[in-house]
């Protein structure tokens, strides 16, 4: 659900598929929204059971933000993060229901995608979000052949 805040900024709220995260994307119309088609998008999907939201031909929808732009209200201590290799991005998901969250790339750089599996956009707040600006990696995967090796990095206290 998109609302309009007191600074007129566009709020999207967002939440993992329990409800124990709750929290919202702030000035959601200045995010830029695509879709990911890498390997490592769709394995991730498949490794949290969330393979059967990929658009068609695998891709993952993603909202770019800036860490400013997240606010996470409740649930903090669910956040969970993972890496599926050594160079990856890092992943966070809520553990309780395995629903990606987002992804980062390092503290060095301001750049946060969050997953749809966590927000909503319909007729009434895609105008004010926008369409896919753009698809990335376009080389579509099998996803059932997809084996992902998993690396827990941390359980955030």
């Amino acid at each position: 659900m998109l609302v309009l805040g007191r600074d007129d900024m566009a709020r999207l709220a967002i939440q993992c598929s329990c409800g124990q995260i709750m929290g919202e994307i702030i000035d959601a119309q200045q995010s830029q929204r695509c879709v990911c088609f890498c390997q490592d998008c769709q394995s991730y999907a498949q490794l949290l059971g969330y393979h059967t939201e990929l658009r068609p031909g695998g891709g993952t929808e993603i909202l770019q933000i800036t860490p400013a732009q997240l606010r996470i209200y409740c649930g903090r201590d669910q956040l969970t993060c993972a890496k599926l290799s050594e160079k990856g991005i890092y992943r966070w998901y809520a553990h309780c229901c395995q629903t990606p969250i987002a992804n980062t790339i390092s503290a060095t750089i301001p750049f946060v995608g969050v997953n749809s599996a966590c927000y909503h956009i319909d007729g009434e707040n895609e105008e004010e979000i926008g369409p896919c600006a753009g698809m990335y990696k376009g080389k579509m995967r099998d996803r059932r052949r997809s084996k992902a090796r998993f690396i827990l990095v941390f359980l955030l206290d």
